[in-house]
C-alpha cells in the first residue's frame, strides 16, 4: 500500500531533514523517507516451545496506525482519555502514536502497580477508554462487578491469546459490550472504504493541545499528573535528534524500562521511530542480557543501576579469572593509544565486549546519575555511554553527553540546543536549583495549582528540585535532590547520592541509603548509611562479622572525604530499600524504616 495524499505523505526529496510539527509526524517522517524499512522485530510464540520472528515494516506499522484509529472512531468522542496500561510490546506504540494522532489525550499507567492504586489513577484522570492485558483481567473484573471505575465507558483487551469469550464467561450480560478486543477494533477499521479511511490521517492536529496526561514517580506524596502537549513531545525529539545523531535505520534497539516512562516512551520507543530505527522488547529483566544477543542489539536505553551490575559482573569475572593483571596492562596500553588517536579497545576486550553485546555500538544512560568510576571503567574497554538528564514535566530530556565530544565523567552533559538551563541563587561552590525554560517544558499538572504555583520561577523556568552547577564549558553536574539534602549545624551541606555511590561499590553491599540522625537533637544530625547487604556473599557470617567488615570499608571511605562527610554510623539490612516501580528510593518510607531501626538498636 502506498498513500499519496497532500502535504501529509511526501515525496523523499521533499522530506526536511528532521521537523517534527506533532507526534503523527513522528511515524509519517519514517514511512516517507522508507515505507520498506523494518521498525520492529517481534517474536511470537507458536507453541510451548517454539516461536517465530516478524519483522514490522514501515508501511505496516502505518497501516496498523489507520485501521485502529478509524475503529477507534466509532467509539470515540473528541477529547476521549484513553489510559494504557500494558507491559513494553508493539501495541504500546501502536496505540500511543494512534491516539494522538487526533483522538484525543493517552494515560499511560505504571504496568507493576498494585490493583487498588491502578482504580485510584483511573478516578483521578475520569479515563473513558481503557486498554488492558491479560495480566489485569481480575481487576477488571473486579472495576465492572464494583463499579469501581464509573467514567469508563469500553475496556479494550490487548491479547488475543486467549478469547474474548473466554474471559466474559463469568461476566454479567449486561456488562459485556463494555469489553471489546483490540484486533476487532482494528478489524473494523479495515473494513472502512480505503478513501474514506485515509482522512484519518488529515485530522487536523495542534501543536498545544493534551498529549499525556503522564503520573509522577510519587517518591514522597500522591502522585502530581504532569500535562505534556504534542509541542512538548516533539521539541524534545528534535533536541535528542541534535545530540543522539549516532542512532539511526541501521541500529536495533531493545527495549526494557518501564515503557508508562517518559524516559522509555521518547527516547526508547517515538525517537526510534522517527530516524527509522528498530525496536526490539525483551522477554524480561531476566532475558536481556539474551536479548542483545538474540536480536543482535547495537544500542540501549538504560538507567544507571543496570550499567552497575554490568559494571560489576565484568570487574568481578576478570577478578575471578586471575587475568586482572594482564587486563590492567591491556587497559594502560588501550588508554595510552587512545591519548594519541588510536582506538584499539574492540581488539583489546573483544571478549569482554562479545560477552556483553558482540555489536553493542552505544548506551544512553538516563533517569538518575551514574557512578562516574562506572562511566569511566566501561569507556575505557570500549562500551560506549551517553550520559544524560531529565523529568518527566521536560518530556523528558534536559541535557546529555555525546562520546564524539570529550567525556566528562561525573556530568550529564551540556544541555540541548533547544533547552536553557540555569542555577538559581547558587552558593559560593556555584550549586544551586537547577532551572528549565523550552518548549520541552510541561504545561503544567493537572487540576494542582498549589502545584503549577510552586513549580515555576516568574520569568517561565520550572523548577526542577535538583541541585547542581554548571561548569565553565557549559558542562552540567547533578548533586542530588533538595528534598534529601541533609544541612549540617556548621551549616554544611550533604548531598547523600555521594555517599551512596561510594558506598555502594563495597564489595558485598548491594544498595545503600545515607540519612541525617540525631534522636536528641533533629538540627544536630549525624552522618548514618543504611547498607542492604549480599547474603550469599557474606555467606557463613553472622549480623555481627558483616557489620563489622563493612565498617571497616566505611572507615576507608571516611578517609578520603573531609571531615564533615564522614559517615558516623551504620546499621545493616538484608531487606531491599523501598522503591518505586521506577527504582527511586521512597524517601519518607524509607527515613521512617530506618530511624526505627535505629531506635531498635538503641541508637
Amino acid at each position: 500500500m502506498i498513500f499519496n495524499i497532500k502535504n501529509i505523505f511526501k515525496k523523499k526529496e521533499e522530506i526536511e531533514e528532521y521537523k517534527i510539527n506533532n507526534l503523527r509526524d513522528v511515524y509519517l517522517k519514517s514511512y516517507n523517507e522508507d515505507p520498506e524499512n523494518i521498525l520492529f522485530r517481534l517474536k511470537q510464540k507458536e507453541d510451548r516451545k517454539n516461536f517465530k520472528y516478524i519483522d514490522v515494516k514501515s508501511k505496516e506499522f502505518v497501516e496498523d496506525i489507520k485501521n485502529l484509529g478509524n475503529g477507534l472512531e466509532k467509539i470515540n468522542k473528541e477529547d476521549f482519555k484513553y489510559g494504557l496500561i500494558t507491559n513494553n510490546r508493539y501495541e504500546w506504540p501502536l496505540i500511543y502514536l494512534t491516539i494522538n494522532s487526533g483522538l484525543g489525550t493517552i494515560v499511560p499507567l505504571d504496568f507493576a502497580l498494585p490493583d487498588d492504586e491502578i482504580i485510584k489513577c483511573v478516578n483521578r484522570i475520569k479515563l473513558d477508554i481503557l486498554f488492558f492485558t491479560k495480566k489485569h483481567f481480575k481487576l477488571i473484573e473486579k472495576m465492572l462487578f464494583s463499579n469501581l471505575a464509573p467514567s469508563i465507558k469500553k475496556y479494550i483487551l490487548i491479547d488475543n491469546i486467549r478469547t474474548k469469550e473466554e474471559f466474559l464467561e463469568e461476566i454479567k450480560e449486561e456488562y459485556k459490550d463494555k469489553i471489546v478486543k483490540l484486533n476487532e477494533i482494528i478489524s473494523d477499521g479495515k473494513k472502512i472504504p480505503e478513501e474514506e479511511a485515509i482522512k484519518f490521517f488529515e485530522k487536523e492536529i495542534n501543536p498545544e493541545d493534551d498529549a499525556i496526561y503522564s503520573f509522577t514517580s510519587a517518591t514522597t506524596s500522591e502522585a502530581k499528573i504532569v500535562v505534556l502537549s504534542q509541542k512538548n513531545i516533539c521539541s524534545n525529539l528534535y533536541g535528542i535528534n541534535d545530540r543522539f545523531p549516532q542512532i539511526n535505520k541501521e541500529d536495533t534497539l531493545l527495549s526494557f524500562l518501564a515503557i508508562h516512562h517518559s524516559f522509555e516512551s521518547t527516547v526508547g520507543q517515538l525517537y526510534p521511530i522517527s530516524v527509522g530505527a528498530k525496536i526490539a522488547y525483551a522477554d524480561s529483566l531476566r532475558t536481556v542480557g539474551k536479548n542483545i544477543k538474540e536480536y543482535d542489539i547495537t544500542a540501549m536505553i538504560v538507567v544507571p543501576a543496570v550499567m552497575d551490575v554490568i559494571h560489576k559482573q565484568i570487574f568481578e569475572g576478570i577478578k575471578k579469572s586471575g587475568k586482572l593483571k594482564e587486563f590492567l596492562v591491556g587497559k594502560a596500553t588501550s588508554n595510552t593509544l587512545l591519548k594519541l588517536g588510536i582506538d584499539k579497545r574492540r581488539t583489546f576486550f573483544k571478549n569482554i565486549l562479545d560477552a556483553v553485546g558482540p555489536n553493542l555500538k552505544i548506551i544512553v544512560s538516563g533517569a538518575a546519575g551514574l557512578n562516574p568510576k562506572t562511566h569511566k571503567d566501561l569507556t575505557e574497554i570500549g562500551i560506549v555511554i551517553m550520559q544524560g538528564y531529565g523529568l518527566t514535566e521536560t518530556s523528558p530530556v534536559v541535557a546529555a553527553g555525546n562520546p564524539e565530544e570529550q567525556i566528562i565523567y561525573g556530568s550529564v552533559g551540556k544541555s540541548l540546543v533547544n533547552v536553557e538551563v540555569k542555577i538559581d541563587e547558587p552558593n559560593s561552590d556555584g550549586i544551586g536549583e537547577i532551572l528549565i525554560k523550552g518548549d520541552n517544558v510541561c504545561k503544567g499538572y493537572l487540576n494542582n495549582e498549589e502545584a503549577n504555583k510552586n513549580s515555576f520561577t516568574k520569568d517561565g523556568y520550572f523548577r526542577t528540585g535538583d541541585l547542581g552547577y554548571i561548569d565553565k564549558n557549559n558542562n552540567i553536574y547533578i548533586c542530588g535532590r533538595i528534598k534529601n539534602l541533609i544541612v549540617l549545624k556548621n551549616g554544611k551541606n550533604i548531598f547523600p547520592e555521594e555517599s551512596q555511590a561510594l558506598i555502594d561499590k563495597i564489595p558485598g553491599v548491594l544498595e545503600s541509603f545515607v540519612f541525617g540522625y540525631n534522636k536528641e537533637n533533629p538540627k544536630d544530625p549525624k552522618i548514618v548509611a543504611k547498607i542492604v547487604y549480599d547474603e550469599e556473599y557474606f555467606e557463613g557470617k553472622d549480623k555481627k562479622e558483616i557489620r563489622e567488615i563493612l565498617w571497616k570499608n566505611i572507615k576507608e571511605i571516611n578517609k578520603k572525604q573531609p571531615a564533615y562527610k564522614y559517615v558516623k554510623d551504620i546499621i545493616i539490612s538484608n531487606e531491599p530499600l523501598i522503591r518505586t516501580t521506577t527504582r527511586k528510593i521512597k524517601l519518607y518510607e524509607e527515613l521512617e524504616a530506618a530511624n526505627k531501626q535505629m531506635v531498635e538498636e538503641g541508637k
